[in-house]
This record gives structure tokens, sequence and C-alpha cells, in this order.
């Protein structure tokens, strides 16, 4: 054992603080997850209902010649890099969340509750870290694609502005 795990043993009600400051942020964590989903579903549908929008757009301006092609090209391929980084921020990956119930109760049913609660803080301590590692991705994710749907809408008004039937 290290230096720490043996002050807390002389210390029990720092090991209670501890552990349920420990378990608070771990939940703040499985929140921002569940926000940063949320987001990136959003930015999906928003995204569809831009791609909507420019097909119609499409629809209005009539005849295509090769000049506007290449404007609904790239319009679909920013709507596509859209996509692609809101799934990625989207996408649900396996979280650590410890401790698992089984494995707890039949490992440590005969351990003290201090001996348990400083195991149990150990792999929270660590399901925070690697967890902190996924959603720094998830988040870079989100802002990439919320830029670029940022991106998607300013270049749909430029569609819509300097695009009409007569040209």
């Amino acid at each position: 054992m290290n230096e720490n795990t043996d002050e807390l043993q002389d210390k029990p009600e720092s090991l209670n603080l501890i552990f349920q400051e420990v378990k608070d942020r771990l939940n703040q964590q499985f929140d921002q997850i569940e926000t940063i989903t949320s987001r990136a579903a959003f930015v999906m549908g928003f995204a569809s209902l831009v791609l909507s929008s420019l097909l119609s757009i499409r629809r209005a301006i009539g005849s295509i010649t090769d000049c506007k092609i290449v404007y609904f090209v790239l319009a679909v391929i920013l709507y596509v890099i859209v996509l692609v980084f809101a799934y990625l921020a989207y996408d649900l990956k396996a979280y650590r969340r410890d401790p698992e119930p089984a494995p707890l109760r039949d490992k440590y049913i005969d351990k003290s509750d201090h001996f348990t609660r400083r195991k149990v803080l150990s792999n929270f301590i660590q399901s925070f870290e690697q967890n902190k590692v996924m959603i720094s991705k998830r988040l870079l994710f989100l802002r990439i694609s919320i830029y670029s749907l940022f991106v998607l809408v300013l270049y749909l008004l430029f569609l819509l502005i300097f695009l009409n039937p007569q040209s």
C-alpha cells in the first residue's frame, strides 16, 4: 500500500468525504456524456433539415448548370462532414462505471467496510480517468460538428442570396 492509502486508514472521515466527492464527480461525468449525446443528436437532425432546405433550393432554381452543381456538391460534402463528426460524438461507447455488483459482492463480502470503501474509491478514480479521455474526444468531435454545421448554414445562406432562378 502507498502512503496515501495508509493515511486514509487513520482518517475514516476523510475516506468517506473523498469517496462521496469522487462518486459525485463520476455521476457528473455521466451527466456530461448524456448532454454530449443529446447535442450530437440535435446537430445531426439540424444538419438533415439544412440538407432538405438545400434540396428545396435546388428544385426552386430550376435548371442546373455545371457551375451550380459544384455549389451543391460542396454543400453535400459539408453535410457529410457534419454528420460524420456528429456521429462520432454521438456514438455510444462503453464507459467504465465501477463497481460491478456481482464481483463487488463476491470479492468483498467478508472484508471490512473501510477496506471495501478504499477499493471502490480506487476503482472510481480509475473509471473517472479512463472516461475523461473518451469524453474529451467526444467533445472535440461535437465541437467540430457544430463548427461545420455553422459553415454549412452560412453556405446555405450564400446559396440563397447569390443563386437565383435568373442566373
